[in-house]
């Protein structure tokens, strides 16, 4: 028979399976971010050859460069959750020993 209460199971499986769907979302939106900005990248590049110097090209590349800042930012955010989930697997690891 489990010690674990059932009011704290009940609160944990739907968070646990909400973080899992939630994972699956970030992984598939951050695969279409990257596929996007390297085609729009791809097409600014072969614009940029044909007119060097276009102001309006210009803008985009810099828009394109904050896009990317924007991304690394989440990727920072992405890395503080997986060090939280590696120590509470730590924690987990030393109870259980």
């Amino acid at each position: 028979m489990s010690t674990i209460p059932n009011d704290f199971v009940n609160f944990l499986v739907p968070v646990i399976q909400e973080f899992d769907g939630a994972v699956e979302q970030v992984r598939h939106r951050q695969l279409a971010l990257g596929n996007c900005l390297t085609s729009m990248n791809d097409e600014l590049a072969t614009l940029y050859k044909q007119c060097p110097g276009d102001r309006e090209i210009d803008e985009y590349i810099k828009r394109i460069h904050a896009l990317r800042q924007r991304m690394i930012e989440a990727n920072i955010h992405v890395k503080i959750i997986e060090d939280r989930i590696g120590k509470m697997e730590q924690s987990m690891t030393k109870i259980k020993t």
